[in-house]
């Protein structure tokens, strides 16, 4: 996982690892992390590690359930765009929801 944060000294990663969960990943160890007391830091990091799996296998599921429920029982090429294009379309609406809602997050230093 080397330069996957923006001030590694490896730089940054090549553009299909932003792609990924990688960068929540990292985003999400730097914010949580250290706001947990030093006593429960390995109980903080198993807590984050799981929810973020488990964030992972929810969002492989109900992409998996809009595209075979887009698929449906034709197996033929013009299906198969069909339910590429609609899965595609459910990222993109869950990306900018997601990109407008972080806008909200309490930035470092606030006392809200």
């Amino acid at each position: 996982m080397r330069g996957l944060l923006p001030d590694h000294p490896a730089g940054r990663p090549p553009f299909p690892a932003w792609c990924s969960t990688a960068p929540a990943w990292a985003w999400s160890w730097r914010r949580w992390l250290p706001r947990v007391p030093v006593q429960y830091a390995g109980s903080g990091a198993g807590v984050l590690s799981t929810a973020l799996q488990v964030g992972n296998a929810l969002g492989v599921a109900i992409i998996g359930i809009i595209f075979y429920g887009a698929l449906g029982v034709a197996a033929t090429a013009a299906a198969y765009a069909h339910a590429f294009n609609t899965s595609v379309v459910y990222l993109i609406s869950v990306g900018i929801v997601l990109a407008v809602l972080v806008q909200f997050l309490p930035r470092r230093g606030d006392r809200r």
